[in-house]
């Protein structure tokens, strides 16, 4: 058996071979065992800085929003007093309503990744878990699991040159 990118591809490598250096690979990516407490613990701190700095996103959105507030107040203040248009008004409306609409899609977005009750200490220690069986999974799988871990890893194009692997990117 053969891999190879396409049918009309004329660059073949043989599946056992490939598979035996896709497995070294995965081999790389499984933490020691005695590092998969400090694996987990990294899953956890970069995690936590993650929601931090949602939240700090969340507040620089909402800070924005409220100034769009004060500008729609002060247009129709301004229109109030008969210093611009009611098309001027309606100009500065519009934008402010698109601006608005954005900034409340942003915001909700965020809330609901910090507002999630995520058990991030057991998710970290089952992705640990998961990393280190990984290997062993890709080697007793058959093509359609073979594939699917490839693919979950690598989402995008790998190229593989006969003895190892690389992205596109």
């Amino acid at each position: 058996m053969y891999y190879h990118c396409k049918s009309s591809c004329t660059i073949r490598f043989k599946a056992k071979q490939a598979n035996e250096h896709f497995f070294e690979e995965l081999q790389l990516l499984k933490p020691k065992k005695n590092d998969q407490d400090i694996s987990a613990k990294r899953i956890i701190e970069t995690y936590s800085e993650l929601k931090k700095n949602t939240e700090n996103e969340r507040k620089k959105y909402t800070g924005q929003l409220n100034k769009l507030d004060d500008q729609i107040i002060k247009a129709r203040e301004l229109l109030l007093a008969g210093d611009i248009g009611i098309s001027d008004y309606n100009s500065i409306k519009t934008d402010y309503a698109k601006k608005t609409a954005t900034l409340s899609t942003q915001i909700i977005a965020i809330e609901e990744l910090v507002d999630s009750k995520i058990d991030i200490k057991n998710l970290a220690q089952s992705a640990v878990k998961n990393l280190c069986t990984l290997p062993h999974l890709y080697k007793i799988g058959n093509f359609a699991v073979k594939r699917h871990i490839i693919k979950t890893i690598f989402p995008d194009i790998i190229v593989y040159n006969g003895a190892s692997y690389r992205t596109t990117k």
